[in-house]
């Protein structure tokens, strides 16, 4: 049971890494635990789809952000 647990997870992550569906997989780790991982790394991967530009831009302001939160003073600017 233990093994079932640990393995569910390691393997999703592992699918979605190469470009799979993580629940399949998952599903697939429940059945046959650590040994579905075989196939999955005998299988070719799948390009992942880029992120789109509204996702990106909210990254960049969220960073943004955080970098002008650590400005307190003008001496901050030129890390002096």
């Amino acid at each position: 049971m233990i093994l079932t647990v640990m393995a569910m997870p390691i393997v999703s992550f592992t699918a979605f890494a190469f470009g799979r569906n993580p629940f399949l997989w998952a599903f697939w780790a429940y059945l046959f635990q650590f040994w579905c991982l075989i196939p999955l790394f005998l299988m070719k991967k799948k390009p992942r789809q880029e992120l789109p530009p509204s996702i990106l831009k909210l990254a960049g302001e969220i960073n943004m952000k955080r970098e002008l939160r650590k400005i307190k003073t003008p001496d901050d600017l030129f890390g002096g």
